[in-house]
């Protein structure tokens, strides 16, 4: 049973996902912290994954169900952080999973250092099951009590643990003080999220574990139809250009670069798609106008600045040369800045 405050809240928003429903609450029933509360948020799903939520919370009181109108996941994760009750807040996608000791040892982390957010490492499941191992965040960044500062390495703090909600887990006082919400869009809401955030903390602390797992390209998911997105993009780099208007103008500048670079990398994937060509057009321009302190971004995030560089000067027609002869799959993997492993 949650207590009135519990130590977690685990926001999940959900649409039409009754496949991956019993796998996921059978992951936070396993949790070996008890005080939790999960808020299901129901993003209007048209299967049976409402009733599959609403059956498993009768059975488990720690779980909670919010039906709504269908918008998006940035919408329903906005009402999950309202109905928050924990002392912290983390985030579940309904088809990962989390294991049993992530949120005793987040817990453990966070009120140990004080900080207001921690990273941790996560596996990635393919469609066929393999399982590759990812590093979140760079070891060699953290001070000795296993931390670091946002306002005296800003640029550091923008790309630690990646740009995904699910690996950390937050502070809810540091969320609430600074108005943090997810942009209600429809992809990169995460995102935006996440680079307001590890700026507004004080300390940011490192996990060393492998913690959660996340399935990669499950079939109907966004990332499937990333190509047909492209202009949404540039909902989410405005939306982040107006909400850090107050920022340093050189940090706010390598965020935009890192996410446009990310983005080109990433969700372009096959070059050979409908409006790819516009798209990277688009990214190379807006590229080629930032501005940034080039010698210290070099100094912790070479490959950032080894991007920055590329796509300033190389057309459409040569990504896609580079792409044929596998140089991109290359890429993908240098800009993570991940250590990978395979079993």
């Amino acid at each position: 049973m949650a207590s009135e405050t519990p130590d977690v809240s685990v926001i999940i928003p959900v649409y039409n996902a009754e496949k991956y429903i019993p796998a996921c609450i059978a992951s936070l029933e396993s949790q070996t912290l008890p005080d939790f509360e999960a808020i299901f948020v129901d993003d209007g799903s048209a299967d049976s994954s409402f009733k599959l939520l609403e059956k498993a919370a009768f059975q488990d009181e720690r779980i909670r169900v919010i039906p709504t109108e269908h918008q998006n996941a940035g919408a329903a994760r906005n009402i999950g952080l309202k109905a928050a009750r924990g002392r912290y807040i983390s985030f579940l996608d309904v088809d990962d999973g989390y294991d049993q000791a992530l949120l005793r040892e987040c817990v453990d982390v966070l009120d140990g250092t004080g900080a207001d957010i921690v990273a941790f490492h996560f596996r990635e499941r393919s469609n066929d099951g393999t399982l590759t191992w990812r590093s979140g965040f760079q070891q060699e960044w953290l001070d000795d009590m296993q931390c670091l500062e946002p306002k005296q390495d800003p640029e550091k703090a923008l790309f630690f643990g990646g740009a995904s909600v699910w690996n950390k887990m937050y502070r809810a006082q540091m969320l609430r003080e600074n108005t943090l919400r997810f942009d209600e869009i429809e992809i990169y809401n995460d995102m935006t999220f996440v680079l307001r955030a590890n700026l507004a903390a004080r300390k940011i602390a490192g996990l060393d574990r492998w913690l959660y797992t996340y399935r990669y390209n499950r079939p109907q998911s966004i990332s499937e139809g990333r190509g047909e997105n492209y202009p949404k993009v540039r909902d989410a780099l405005d939306s982040f250009a107006h909400q850090t208007q107050d920022m340093e103008p050189a940090v706010v500048s390598t965020a935009r670069a890192h996410f446009l670079i990310k983005t080109v990398l990433l969700d372009i994937g096959d070059y050979r798609q409908k409006r790819a060509d516009e798209f990277y057009g688009y990214c190379r321009q807006y590229i080629r106008k930032t501005q940034f302190d080039a010698k210290r971004i070099a100094a912790f995030y070479p490959q950032l600045n080894t991007m920055i560089c590329v796509f300033r000067i190389l057309p459409y027609r040569m990504i896609c040369v580079m792409d044929m002869l596998g140089l991109m799959k290359y890429l993908r993997k240098r800009i993570h800045s991940r250590k990978e492993r395979k079993l």
